[in-house]
């Protein structure tokens, strides 16, 4: 074996200037004059590259039993040839999951596939072998053997028509899905099937659920394989259906025409969801990635009824909230702290609020005006120079702006309200606003309105409802302008549809791929729960925002809610701007 060591060579030819030496000076002995030098070292070669081996490039396992494979390592030396190497150190790349032996075998992760990335060590140089692992996932819900091992060969013979496959119900499809979400619940309409088979697939991972009922939720496990950092950015959905007599399928299993897709975003989601639960008189709060929600404050706790709120950026964990419903009390909260330790109830009155970044002001609307307080001071500053009704002020991240719907004040309750437009307010100093100006106009029928910032106040989302007041609007739409105003775009496929009541959107994170917005809609939830408001999550592609194309996604539910009460304005803490 060739030993790593290199021997310094001292040449002798083209090298005069540097020694020093002139060229007349030089003397040439016979041997250098020939050419021939009886004391010259042949050149020794040299390692120039660590080669990693593996037996294969792609392999296949089952979810929960990963398979083995054994590394080796070669050096590359200079002269063109190669030798095994010794003393070598194994490593994984970026977390991938599984592990590697210090002599090459890798055992593969169990609980996902993607290009697993090894690297063998030997000294300064380095070798990777990628190995692309698929990841297969059988899952027999029924417990029928011989079912279960018939239906790999049916789904080969699968037909794909809407004639015969089970319509999905939910998810919706083109839906965009935070990589964190809990399982969801994958719905169908029952057809003459009495087996279902439910095939999940993306780039590295290929599930396949076999079930008698009508609905699926994977377990976390299942589902973390399946939507994992490492598992491809498209989840493929599929329900077939078919007829097993107990011995072969006599209705072979059919699927509709189209899959189901989801876009998984790069990142998961962090904070929390907090919504206010009309039935329950109080708030709940979804920590991300969490499979229910955990009841907050209600009146056993506050001795109120809780209702409408608001969070802020710089500043998370501060949110203002009503108690006791319309034209009562503003309360401000720190969610980590006591109720009502900022400001307690029966100190300000008001119903929609907006506190600034640093959680020191706040706004808050009170029968058609809105009203400057200094929490900190715990005093009122005055009433800000607005126009119309005003109601429903979202205040910008960086602080220096402000965005209220402006009504016709035909109703003077602030939630109760028609033909409204938006306008918006600069901060000319820490108390003092100006320069009103119109974003977006209503009227004749047309209501804009429960604006709110993106987290880097370039964008608005808002609600658009025609011909109804603005409290809980059976035609309320999702819409988005930009801050500077423009045209602004209905995020027609987050809308899903006409008539939904889609209310009060809400922003959270901002990614580099998406933006999400929390609201209320009247959809669907499969065959859980119709005409019910339940609270949904719309993902924003960030690269078609600003152009004329709609940059929505479809919604999906959010995980835990009671399907039984209508739930309402949610509200993200913290509120983050990305860095």
């Amino acid at each position: 074996m060739r030993i790593f060591t290199l021997l310094p060579l001292l040449l002798l030819c083209g090298c005069t200037q540097w020694l020093g030496v002139d060229d007349d000076d030089v003397v040439l002995d016979d041997d250098d004059a020939t050419g021939d030098d009886d004391d010259a070292t042949t050149d020794e070669p040299v390692p120039v590259a660590l080669n990693c081996i593996a037996p294969a490039s792609s392999y296949s396992f089952v979810f929960q039993n990963p398979d083995q494979v054994q590394l080796a390592a070669e050096v590359a030396w200079s002269d063109g040839t190669t030798t095994p190497a010794e003393g070598i150190e194994w490593a994984l790349q970026d977390g991938f999951g599984g592990n590697v032996s210090a002599d090459g075998l890798v055992t593969m992760p169990w609980n996902h596939g993607g290009p697993m990335v090894v690297e063998a060590w030997l000294d300064s140089l380095v070798g990777t072998c990628v190995l692309d692992l698929h990841m297969t996932m059988p899952v027999d819900l029924t417990g029928d053997a011989a079912l279960a091992a018939a239906v790999d060969a049916a789904l080969g013979s699968a037909s794909l028509d809407d004639a015969c496959g089970p319509p999905v119900l939910y998810p919706e499809t083109d839906s965009a899905l935070p990589r964190n979400w809990a399982p969801w619940n994958v719905q169908w309409a029952p057809t003459a099937a009495n087996v279902y088979v439910v095939t999940m697939e993306n780039e590295w991972v290929d599930a396949a659920f076999v079930t008698s009922g009508t609905a699926l939720v994977p377990t976390v496990e299942e589902w973390r394989g399946l939507t994992d950092t490492w598992s491809g950015s498209t989840l493929t959905t599929r329900v077939y259906g078919g007829t097993w007599d107990g011995a072969a399928f006599t209705d072979p299993l059919c699927a509709a025409a189209a899959p189901t897709t989801a876009t998984l975003s790069a990142a998961g989601l962090d904070g929390q969801i907090f919504y206010w639960a009309a039935a329950a008189s109080g708030v709940f709060r979804l920590t991300m990635g969490a499979a229910a929600p955990t009841q907050w404050a209600d009146e056993t706790t506050t001795g109120w009824c809780v209702g409408c709120h608001t969070s802020n950026h710089d500043n998370p964990s501060r949110m203002a909230m009503n108690y006791g419903g319309g034209d009562q009390w503003v309360v401000v909260t720190d969610v980590e702290q006591g109720l009502g330790d900022v400001m307690p109830p029966q100190a300000r009155p008001g119903n929609f609020t907006a506190l600034d970044p640093s959680g020191r002001w706040l706004i808050r609307s009170f029968q058609g005006a809105l009203y400057l307080d200094d929490l900190d001071q715990g005093i009122n500053i005055g009433t800000l120079p607005t126009a119309g009704h005003a109601t429903h002020p979202n205040w910008s991240a960086d602080g220096l702006s402000l965005v209220y719907a402006s009504c016709d004040g035909s109703n003077s309750a602030d939630w109760h309200q028609f033909n409204c437009s938006l306008r918006t307010l600069d901060r000319v100093d820490v108390s003092q606003f100006g320069n009103d100006q119109l974003l977006v106009a209503g009227g004749s029928g047309v209501s804009n309105y429960y604006p709110s910032y993106s987290p880097d106040g370039a964008w608005i989302a808002f609600n658009r409802a025609y011909d109804e007041d603005t409290y809980d609007a059976g035609s309320a739409e999702l819409w988005l302008i930009d801050a500077n105003g423009g045209a602004p775009i209905e995020l027609a496929n987050g809308n899903f549809a006409a008539g939904m009541g889609n209310s009060w959107p809400r922003w959270g994170e901002q990614h580099d791929d998406f933006a999400w917005l929390a609201f209320a809609s009247r959809r669907s939830y499969g065959a859980v729960t119709t005409n019910t408001p339940q609270v949904w999550l719309v993902g924003l592609d960030v690269d078609l925002m600003g152009s004329s194309v709609d940059p929505s996604h479809a919604a999906v539910w959010l995980p835990g809610q009671d399907p039984t009460i209508g739930n309402h304005t949610p509200a993200w803490v913290p509120r983050f701007v990305e860095q």
